[in-house]
């Protein structure tokens, strides 16, 4: 018998690369294929920003937050700076998530969820004319309906009501 050592240690090694991609697999499903709270928009998700995607659906906006900025470094896009303005409005720092859905907006007017969760962020500081005009961009963009303009709908009634 020849090298039973490198054959035992070959083996192992098959089987431990076996299971890491498995994992990784089992990993990728699961993000993936959960329900996330974040809306996005149609189009190819992110694999990159599905681990930020299930951080904020646990709520933890901090770690989603650190996350994001490491991808930022090479993910600059509309989706990126959304779920980061998301998190930041979701820890109360309103001036950061404002930058940040305004980023998403220059890299895409029409992207539908930051235009939702910054008419939310303008309802948060009492902004109902400028949640009102996102809203406007919604209907404009989904004439027939679709999830952001409903949430942001709701968003608005629910603030007029609060009103005096």
């Amino acid at each position: 018998m020849k090298h039973p050592r490198r054959k035992r240690m070959l083996s192992g090694l098959a089987a431990l690369c076996l299971c890491l991609c498995l994992f990784l697999f089992l990993f990728l499903a699961a993000t993936s294929a959960s329900a996330v709270d974040v809306h996005s928009d149609p189009g190819p998700p992110s694999a990159e920003l599905a681990p930020v995607r299930a951080l904020i659906k646990e709520k933890q906006f901090a770690k989603a937050v650190e996350a994001l900025h490491i991808l930022e470094r090479t993910n600059q896009t509309a989706d990126l700076y959304n779920l980061l303005g998301f998190s930041l409005r979701n820890l109360g720092e309103f001036e950061r998530s404002a930058e940040n859905y305004r980023r998403a907006l220059s890299l895409d007017p029409d992207h539908r969820s930051a235009l939702e969760y910054q008419g939310e962020l303008f309802l948060q500081l009492g902004d109902v004319a400028r949640a009102q005009e996102n809203l406007r961009r919604l209907v404009a963009l989904c004439p027939q309906g679709c999830e952001e303009r409903e949430d942001l709908e709701l968003a608005l009634r629910a603030a007029e009501a609060k009103a005096p």
